[in-house]
């Protein structure tokens, strides 16, 4: 069975930047292909540790939405507003899947750059069986 996971990142700050390394090289480490797709460029020795690395510098936020994100605390509100970015991961998605499909792979597990694949194997393990 032909596996990859892909990591869809922004890793503009180095903070982000070490933890789509760490991911990569967790997911190395299963012998997992890797595939990153990226609206904010990498450097070279990031992309070499990756099977696959595209990037799209196309950024569809829709910055005509706004998405409001409140709670009440201690008797006070809490607003908070942001672009509505969920397209973007959305169109994020479906090219990457389509990549890999294009590349017959079987499964693709589409995770986020940051994501701690301490117990990934169980997961991995429920998928496959």
């Amino acid at each position: 069975m032909k596996e990859i996971v892909i990591f869809g990142s922004y890793c503009n700050t180095k903070e982000k930047l070490a933890a789509l390394e760490k991911s990569i090289t967790d997911a190395k480490a299963l012998n997992l292909d890797v595939l990153v797709f990226g609206r904010y460029p990498i450097p070279e020795k990031t992309q070499k540790l990756c099977d696959y690395w595209i990037f799209d510098k196309s950024n569809p936020v829709m910055l005509d939405r706004a998405l409001n994100h409140w709670c009440a605390t201690h008797g006070k509100y809490i607003s908070n507003w942001f672009y509505d970015y969920g397209y973007a991961a959305l169109e994020q998605i479906v090219k990457t899947l389509g990549f890999t499909k294009s590349l017959n792979y079987d499964i693709a597990y589409w995770l986020v750059y940051d994501v701690d694949l301490t117990n990934f194997q169980s997961f991995r393990e429920v998928c496959l069986f």
